[in-house]
């Protein structure tokens, strides 16, 4: 049998009716049956012989059956069985979102999205809600920036629409865990579905009790102009080595002009950006690049607004809400200069043309080692007699064969010359032995037309140490004794360089001028690159002179990246060093040939020039070319780009470097303060950049102008790692915040510092979409076995949950006798079969 019945409870199969259907009649029930069909069918025989004619002949009898049926019935006792909650043993929690994003208000609409929600519920107290409450413990919540209980869902019982934030994460996280300890039926969620912990809340697992949700707003609000997320990458570009990147949401302002600008705490506008609203892009993206006014952490303010004619902010442009227009981000850089050591196997150009580069820049200070002599085989008749020091040097460290000459480098010593160097014992004895030497003063190490075996073996772990352990940077430069013509293929040296070296690779690269291109990844590298567009920067590597001096780099490691080629190219001009002046080195190269034949290069091959990879904590780069400095021959603008791309590599180079004191946030959780409690982890190394557990920690907390301590707190020792000291720290609602860590050693010495900036912006988490999201709340309604209601439903949905399979509930029996119907209809039918009868002419 198939079917349906349409009840109060909804459309109920025929199967399921019948199922409910129970007769719970007695043995002595079923034999007075047995007489009463006994006498309805003598009343039918009967029947038969009543002068009627036409259908009431036919009307009468069957009346008459129907009432013995209904006395059948009667006396069968039929009752309905259900299933229903037990009263007062299930409770069921209606959560309400009561942020301030629900002062929206919608297109056409009369009153804001509040309002509407404070008559619906004000409804439902006075219906649909006392009556769930008869049945089951109705636990009443409202939501923002957190979950709590009220007592009624009226202003007077704490509904207000003022909370900044809307963690319905966490509010069905903390149902999640309610219904694993207590009976809860079912959650009733009344919002507009824009969480501002939007990750949370689709990371719940299945185990949700059944959510029940009512999306509050239309799709369609009034016109609105917000910023979408920004983002701040730190880059070795020169020009601008900020970047940040946001996207332009806009509702209603199809065809005109949003401009984007950002600017520094005392109101300085640093960069700008103009975009044309498309009604068809839901975000359009912005980047823009300033350059910081000094080094250290700063806050900038980036904003949107609608122009006017003359493309300056239009002051009458009315939106939505204005709270979504503006962000505020940090941004840091070193508060000191970088070190970079530049170690070099002979006297050439390269250092020459990078010291002078650096010169202008105040990030990176270059300090050189440059090797005059390489080891000599010692020779009683190059000095006088028991002279066992290099006559090079007689006269700047002592006199004769005395003390001062067995200080002098020796002829079985390379001869070294130092640049820049800090104080005089610094590098005195050439490339550092000792991990303090290294690991603290530098940055980074440039080794430049060195061959492998000037190192010995410690020193070349040592200087793994410090690319792997101290994050520092590693550039190896090509040059007559660079990579594999300088043996760079062994063991040792294989993990740290990017490319894996082979005997083929000892062979002289093309002979012909190579000239500088950019490899796919390069061009995705702001350091790499000297212009803004891509247009100027084809333009600017074709104009650059071929270089020369070449190494082959062999096969590229996994995980490398190929920043640049050598493509064989013509070359118009060529600069011989010798004409600038300044020290030679004995270097003057001829000219390079520019005839076309010459610009394809042997076999016209194409070969990496810069390829780099991550090592540990720091980063390895290979550069092939030897002759660098003849980028800079051939016009002073050229000089410029030179200078320019020296700077940018440097400061990648060092930007992996640590300090001895690195401080991060290792994590968030819920609080009893206004803005939670948040998790810093601070590492701390001794001067080998080893971890140093004797250390005191403490984290000093200000507001973004750094002048006043806001709170004090000391770090203490983690279980897990050595060296490393945690705090939990309270903090404010929202603002600009500034956390300073410092870390001094056992007998009181300052061993370094660090600091971090954050801002935590809840308007603006807030405010960021205005549109109710349904499609995230039908996922969670779906994922939890719950609906997606209307206002309308909702006392439907109140009366069927009675009915809802939940954990206490009770089996109940009605008898359907026990109803005046039944009464009624018995005794309308005997009425009915008198008068058809009497009408009729019978008696």
């Amino acid at each position: 049998m198939t079917g349906a019945l349409v009840t109060n409870a909804g459309v109920i199969p025929v199967e399921a009716w019948l199922a409910a259907l129970v007769l719970r009649a007695g043995p002595l029930a079923w034999w007075t049956l047995a007489v009463v069909w006994l006498l309805a069918a003598g009343l039918l025989w009967r029947g038969r012989r009543v002068p009627l004619a036409g259908w009431r002949r036919r009307a009468v009898p069957a009346m008459r059956l129907l009432v013995l049926l209904l006395l059948t019935l009667v006396l069968l006792d039929p009752a309905w069985r259900r299933e229903e909650a037990v009263p007062g043993m299930n409770e069921v929690a209606v959560v309400v979102d009561t942020s301030a994003s629900l002062g929206v208000r919608d297109r056409g609409a009369g009153e804001i999205r509040a309002g509407q929600v404070r008559d619906a519920l004000h409804q439902a107290e006075t219906g649909w809600l006392p009556e769930l409450a008869e049945v089951f413990d109705v636990a009443r919540y409202r939501v923002d920036r957190r979950l709590q209980r009220i007592d009624h869902l009226a202003p007077e019982g704490g509904l207000s629409f003022d909370g900044v934030g809307t963690v319905l994460g966490e509010a069905m996280e903390a149902m999640q865990r309610r219904g694993q300890h207590r009976p809860l039926a079912a959650v009733l969620l009344v919002t507009d579905g824009n969480a501002t912990d939007a990750a949370l809340l689709e990371s719940l697992g299945d185990d949700l009790p059944p959510v029940h949700v009512v999306v509050v707003g239309d799709d369609e609000i009034e016109p609105d102009l917000a910023l979408g997320e920004v983002r701040v990458t730190e880059t070795a570009f020169e020009d601008a080595p900020v970047m940040l990147e946001t996207a332009v949401a806009a509702q209603g302002f199809g065809g005109r002009q949003a401009l984007v600008t950002v600017a520094s705490t005392a109101g300085e506008e640093l960069a700008r950006e103009t975009v044309v609203i498309r009604e068809d892009v839901d975000r359009q993206p912005v980047r823009l690049r300033f350059r910081p006014e000094s080094r250290g952490l700063h806050f900038y303010t980036v904003e949107v607004a609608l122009t006017g004619d003359d493309g300056e902010p239009d002051p009458e442009a009315a939106e939505a809400v204005e709270e979504n227009n503006r962000r505020t981000v940090v941004a840091g850089r070193s508060t000191e200069a970088a070190r970079l050591l530049y170690v070099g196997g002979r006297p050439g150009w390269e250092f020459k043309f990078l010291r002078r580069a650096l010169e202008e820049d105040d990030e990176v200070r270059v300090t050189g080692l440059v090797r005059l002599a390489d080891r000599e085989p010692r020779f009683d008749f190059r000095g006088r007699r028991g002279e066992s020091g290099n006559p090079l040097f007689r006269g700047f460290t002592g006199d004769g064969a005395g003390a001062g000459a067995e200080e002098r480098p020796r002829y079985d010593e390379a001869v070294w010359m130092r640049f820049g160097a800090h104080h005089a014992e610094e590098l005195q004895d050439g490339f550092p032995d000792l991990p303090e030497e290294l690991m603290e003063p530098f940055h980074a190490v440039l080794l430049a037309d060195l061959d492998a075996e000037f190192l010995r073996p410690g020193q070349l772990e040592l200087l793994r140490d410090f690319v792997s352990r101290r994050g520092g940077g590693l550039l190896f430069l090509g040059g007559l004794s660079g990579f594999a013509a300088g043996d760079y293929d062994r063991p040792l040296w294989r993990d740290l360089l990017p490319v894996v070296l082979g005997p083929g690779d000892r062979q002289p690269a093309p002979s012909a001028p190579f000239m500088f291109e950019l490899a796919r990844e390069g061009w995705l590298e702001p350091w790499v690159r000297l212009r803004a567009t891509d247009d100027d920067e084809r333009a600017r590597m074709g104009a650059m002179p071929g270089f020369r001096v070449f190494s082959r780099l062999g096969e590229i490691k996994p995980g490398a990246a190929v920043l640049a080629l050598g493509r064989p190219g013509a070359v118009v001009e060529e600069v011989r060093p010798g004409l600038t002046g300044g020290l030679r080195f004995g270097l003057d190269p001829e000219p390079v040939p520019t005839a076309p034949q010459a610009a394809r290069g042997d076999n016209g091959e194409v070969l990496p020039l810069l390829v780099t990879h991550r090592f540990g904590r720091g980063q390895v780069g290979a550069l092939a070319v030897g002759d660098f400095w003849r980028w800079g021959m051939k016009s002073p603008a050229h000089r410029d780009d030179m200078n320019k791309a020296w700077r940018q590599m440097m400061r990648w180079l060092v930007s992996t470097a640590e300090g001895r004191v690195v401080l991060e946030r290792a994590g968030d959780r819920p609080g009893d303060g206004a803005g939670g409690l948040q998790r810093w982890l601070v590492r701390v190394r001794d001067s080998s950049f080893r971890p140093q557990a004797d250390a005191a920690v403490r984290l000093e907390l200000t507001a973004g102008d750094g002048r006043e301590v806001l709170r004090s707190v000391v770090a203490r020792p983690t279980a897990d790692e050595a060296g490393a000291f945690e705090a939990w720290m309270s903090l404010p609602e929202g603002g600009a915040w500034r956390l300073q860590a410092v870390a001094t050693g056992g007998e009181g010495e300052r061993l370094g510092e660090a600091e971090a900036g954050w801002v935590e912006e809840p308007w603006f988490d807030e405010f960021r979409e205005l549109v109710p999201d349904r499609q995230a709340m039908q996922r969670l309604a779906d994922r939890s076995g719950g609906s997606v209601l209307e206002w309308s439903q909702l006392e439907r949905w109140a009366r069927d949950l009675r009915q809802a399979p939940v954990e206490h509930r009770r089996t109940v029996e009605q008898p359907l006798w026990h109803n005046p119907w039944w009464l009624m209809v018995v005794v309308g039918l005997l009425a009915g079969e008198w008068w058809l009868r009497r009408s009729g002419g019978a008696r």
